[in-house]
């Protein structure tokens, strides 16, 4: 039987005038949907250290600071907390994206930004390798390329 034209029987309400069973239920969502956008973030990492042989010392790693691909938005970006994982494990993390770096600049200062790919890559890439944490670039091109290709999710 529902209460007061509620979906919900009375069993869905806490007996003690608390939160009701579904807004616990909720909450706990959110936090498990959190815990996954941590552990995404760390395997993130995980995945680049062995991308570098299982040191990440002296490494020069880029990061897109946007949000999603082909945009400014760097609400809720995990760039500075990657980054900050990533230098955790002694490597140098530089941040380009043509088309958030302005925004990611004012938004995170700390963080190490380079105008270009060009810039950043002229001569430090000794060893081909991406890790492609959004699932956006083309694995076979790169392949093509004769880079080492890992992302999150895909072969």
């Amino acid at each position: 039987m529902a209460e007061r034209g509620t979906m919900y029987g009375r069993d869905t309400r806490d007996p003690k005038g608390g939160t009701s069973v579904t807004k616990q239920l909720e909450r706990g969502r959110n936090f498990a949907k959190q815990g996954n956008v941590q552990r995404r973030r760390l395997r993130m990492v995980d995945v680049t250290h062995e991308v570098c042989g299982g040191s990440m010392v002296g490494r020069n790693v880029m990061l897109g600071p946007a949000f999603k691909p082909k945009s400014d938005d760097v609400r809720d970006t995990p760039a500075p907390n990657v980054s900050m994982q990533m230098q955790l494990r002694s490597a140098q993390v530089r941040v380009t994206d043509p088309r958030a770096i302005d925004n990611a600049s004012k938004n995170f200062p700390d963080l190490t930004f380079v105008e270009t790919l060009e810039e950043l890559t002229g001569n430090l890439v000794s060893r081909r390798r991406i890790v492609d944490g959004r699932n956006y670039v083309n694995p076979a091109s790169w392949r093509a390329a004769d880079w080492i290709y890992r992302a999150l999710g895909r072969c």
